[in-house]
């Protein structure tokens, strides 16, 4: 893991900086630290107020991490100790997707500073770091203190992808992402199609428990294993367990409805607009008896098109 730069300053951009300052002697044999005196070093000129605004939005933005991380959700999930700086995490995570950012995105980015866009792994440290280079181009000693109970920078990637590996499984050599396949009914009686998708890169066998039983369920598995033995892969399962759902009772007969569409061809324009035909005068509301008079002596029929 890095070691923190002074007041929490990311050691890539002190990096940065020294190698920024430092130029290559006359000689080109040593490196000089110094820049000549016609060179003054100076700070592009930042507006002070738009800092300030900057620092406060991530304090509440941090301020409402915090608050989520301490609701008790975290405890009424009962969650392993082994993942308690996961659980802080995805609740900060939460916690920032509440809110637009994109405004905020834009002039972080305007400063060349993170964007808040890939913290997925570590977001309130992300969100530290952030507002220890922004305290110090503000001229102030603030600084955020990063906390031992959430992912750090480094420490962040690292859980994500040991996560994903115990999840579904070690990442391919070919590309980047695994390939979750849930499986059809017909898997739990045909061997050749669990075979041909595992052949073919499935990664993880998904399971939906909402349908089928668990003699459907053992067979699914069991072409699986015979299919790792055959192709000498490895492949995850994943019972995705159903939630609760609403359930109905026998609904009382109503109206019925009639649908009416338009004729369209193989590009779904319309080729003919569906007709209906109807009078108009049982549609008229009694207080228009004048009009009624008048439609009746008409015998005034009415032509509906509609387009759908």
């Amino acid at each position: 893991m890095m070691n923190p730069g002074p007041r929490g300053v990311p050691p890539f951009a002190i990096r940065s900086v020294a190698c920024f300052l430092t130029r290559r002697s006359p000689a080109g044999n040593e490196m000089d630290s110094t820049f000549p005196k016609s060179i003054p070093i100076k700070m592009q000129d930042v507006n002070q107020s738009q800092l300030e605004e900057l620092i406060q939005n991530l304090n509440l933005l941090r301020s409402e991490m915090l608050e989520l991380e301490t609701s008790g959700l975290i405890a009424a999930t009962e969650v392993h100790p082994e993942h308690h700086a996961t659980a802080r995490n995805l609740m900060h995570y939460l916690a920032l997707r509440r809110h637009d950012i994109r405004q905020l995105q834009s002039k972080l980015a305007g400063l060349g500073l993170s964007s808040l866009g890939g913290t997925e792994p570590h977001v309130l440290s992300s969100l530290h770091a952030i507002l220890n280079v922004l305290h110090k181009l503000a001229g102030s000693a603030e600084s955020a203190l990063a906390s031992e109970a959430v992912p750090e920078l480094v420490e962040g990637d690292a859980l994500l992808e040991k996560n994903s590996e115990a999840l579904l499984g070690a990442a391919p050599v070919a590309r980047h992402v695994r390939i979750m396949v849930t499986m059809p009914p017909e898997a739990a009686t045909k061997y050749e199609l669990v075979r041909d998708l595992l052949a073919q890169g499935m990664d993880c066998m998904r399971i939906n428990c909402a349908h089928g039983g668990p003699d459907a369920w053992s067979g699914m598995i069991r072409n699986l294993r015979r299919a790792e033995t055959e192709t000498n892969k490895r492949c995850k399962v994943a019972m995705d367990l159903a939630g609760p759902k609403l359930r109905t009772g026998p609904i009382e007969p109503g109206p019925t409805m009639l649908k009416y569409r338009p004729q369209r061809d193989t590009f779904g324009r319309v080729v003919s607009p569906a007709r209906i035909l109807g009078d108009i005068l049982q549609r008229m509301q009694p207080h228009h008896e004048k009009k009624r008079s008048m439609l009746r002596k008409l015998h005034l029929a009415a032509a509906f098109h509609a387009e759908a």
